[in-house]
């Protein structure tokens, strides 16, 4: 059965209806976060095109843990826009959301995705008091793109309301960007996919190909003691993991760097079994000595 909504606000995800809801103000505009579970603050963010599904695997795993907090950035989802189209401008309204949910020096732990990992890398430099700092898919690295095919443009098919021509556009790019075992791509794969991109209003393209990410994890080593660890699923097409993990462990050798096997971009949807619990034991370690 195809599962493509095209009204979102009258048939939420199912994941989603399990979550409490937060729409909270901001001089910026309102940012909506999503909640579950009681413990210590862990942070998911989305990637680019995404929302608070990029995370459907993991939230409740976390959540036995957790207080897990998971935002629509800025720009994506159910919030209202960014005003700019910077990782400045987005991080405004949300910290300024997030401290209405924790308190402004509260300790956290910052899990991302994608282009998320530039915005989370910024979060620490901005806010600071991160414990733990993960980027799962990591963009902004300047490593050659490795792409599996070219991408279809779906948005004629969702202006024209045509479900089957969205469906296939919607799942042959999960193929091409997003997953590596074509197998995993089933119809709630597609129908995150589809609420993501459909909803998304923030331009994040530009500014994961502009670079930054290295140069931030260099801040981020000389002024705090944040842990820091980098994932990338072994046929991610937005570089060559071997050597992105190689390039980080060379210049942050106190960090930590992880290749998946058999999974693609998205790595975790795709292998959550394991990226949940590789992270659950990460997440124990203690925060670093500040030389």
């Amino acid at each position: 059965m195809i599962c493509i909504v095209m009204d979102l606000s009258k048939n939420p995800h199912s994941l989603t209806s399990r979550l409490k809801r937060h729409q909270l103000a901001t001089e910026s505009g309102d940012v909506v976060w999503f909640e579950l579970g009681s413990g210590a603050p862990l942070l998911l963010l989305h990637g680019g095109f995404g929302n608070h599904l990029h995370w459907e695997k993991n939230i409740e795993f976390f959540a036995q843990k957790y207080r897990v907090l998971i935002p629509d950035m800025p720009g994506f989802g159910e919030s209202d826009k960014a005003p700019e189209h910077t990782i400045e401008a987005l991080l405004i309204p949300l910290i300024s959301s997030l401290h209405q949910l924790i308190k402004s020096d509260e300790l956290i732990d910052v899990v991302c995705f994608s282009f998320g990992g530039l915005v989370g890398s910024q979060l620490v430099l901005t806010r600071g008091h991160v414990g733990h700092l993960a980027i799962l898919g990591a963009v902004g690295h300047h490593v050659e793109r490795r792409p599996r095919g070219e991408l279809v443009n779906w948005k004629e098919a969702y202006a024209n309301n045509d479900q089957k021509a969205l469906y296939d556009a919607m799942r042959h790019n999960l193929l091409m960007h997003m997953i590596y075992n074509e197998s995993v791509i089933d119809d709630n794969a597609v129908d995150i996919q589809t609420r993501a991109c459909t909803s998304c209003r923030f331009r994040s393209r530009e500014i994961s190909w502009s670079g930054g990410l290295f140069e931030k994890l260099e801040r981020i080593k000389e002024s705090t003691a944040t842990q820091v660890i980098l994932i990338w699923g072994e046929f991610d097409v937005t570089g060559d993991p071997a050597m992105l993990a190689e390039i980080a462990l060379m210049r942050f050798p106190h960090f930590r760097a992880r290749v998946m096997f058999g999974a693609g971009h998205w790595v975790q949807f795709e292998k959550a079994n394991e990226i949940n619990e590789l992270l659950l034991e990460w997440l124990s370690l203690p925060n670093l000595k500040i030389a």
